[in-house]
Formats: structure tokens, sequence, C-alpha cells
């Protein structure tokens, strides 16, 4: 498992950014979320794993949906 550790621009803050190689989900955490007011977009197979994790690790993430990405139809 590699984790690499980058800042970048989001809504043009600068943020760290911490990328884990061995995850599967794209999350932000709730303070990320929160500072930025970003959306919150779960869907259907993300919810079934954000329930999952969350037994394992209270402070879970979100996910959210990025303005600039264009969603597959």
């Amino acid at each position: 498992m590699n984790i690499f550790h980058s800042r970048c621009h989001v809504i043009g803050k600068l943020c760290s950014l911490i990328i884990d190689g061995g995850s599967s989900v794209n999350v932000a955490s709730l303070r990320l979320v929160e500072k930025l007011n970003l959306p919150i977009l779960v869907e259907r197979a993300q919810r079934k794993e954000i329930e999952k994790n969350r037994e394992k690790n209270k402070k879970h993430g979100h996910v959210c949906e990025h303005p600039n990405k264009k969603r597959a139809t």
C-alpha cells in the first residue's frame, strides 16, 4: 500500500491531500466538506460501503461531487 501526501486547490483554497493506494472509495473529511461548504453526494453503492465502514471508523468521510467533473450516464 502506498500513501502519497500532496496539496491541491479546491474552490480557490489550498488543501492537504492524502492518496491511499488501497482505497476503493473517494472520500473527503467532514472538516474539509464543512470548511469548503461542498455539496454531499452519496450514491446507493457507495452508501453500502460507507455504512459498512462506519462501524470500523466513526470518523468516516463523505463523498462529494466535484463541480468540474462530468458524470457518466
